[in-house]
């Protein structure tokens, strides 16, 4: 693993030019270190755990949610795809936020994550109504230092890690 302290965006330019296309890009405004000194990127149900025992039932809530978070959402049952989307609402999935576009990156290493928790009324299998409570993402300019991974996607694919592109 190699380190590069940018202090300009020409200097920034010119590292991710190095390293050519194939690459993804992971902004924090953090560095988290695993005890082995490597970077620590845990998924937010590594963070916070998750109960399989509920998977269905948040699938099912899951696809609520987005239909009332997301215009124009439409329904392709692709749950891989659904945990993607709804992360970025705040809700926990098995997935690492990366881009292929460095400026968003970027700016999630200089916005710091923030979260509140509201109520939605949605309606459960037997059309009855029912109190969701989610946890809504929220951001605010960080005054720390930011942290921009570069991923390779050929050791993605080494490695057998599956990636969802949500532009796709």
């Amino acid at each position: 693993m190699e380190h590069s302290h940018c202090e300009t965006l020409e200097e920034l330019k010119i590292v991710i030019k190095q390293y050519g296309p194939g690459v993804l890009y992971r902004g924090q405004t953090q560095h988290y270190l695993s005890s082995d000194g490597s970077p620590s990127m845990p998924t937010s149900f590594q963070r916070q755990g998750c109960v399989p025992d509920l998977m269905i039932m948040w699938t099912y809530y899951a696809k609520r949610a987005l239909q009332h978070l997301v215009r124009g959402w439409n329904d392709t049952g692709d749950n891989a795809t659904n945990q993607a989307i709804l992360q970025h609402y705040g809700f926990r999935s098995f997935f690492l936020d990366v881009s292929g576009d460095p400026r968003v990156a970027a700016w999630f290493a200089c916005n710091k994550f923030d979260s509140k928790y509201v109520v939605n009324l949605v309606e459960d299998c037997f059309e009855d109504p029912v109190w969701l409570r989610t946890l809504n993402a929220c951001f605010a300019p960080s005054e720390d230092i930011g942290h921009i991974y570069l991923i390779s996607q050929k050791l993605l694919r080494q490695y057998n890690l599956q990636a969802v592109h949500l532009s796709e």
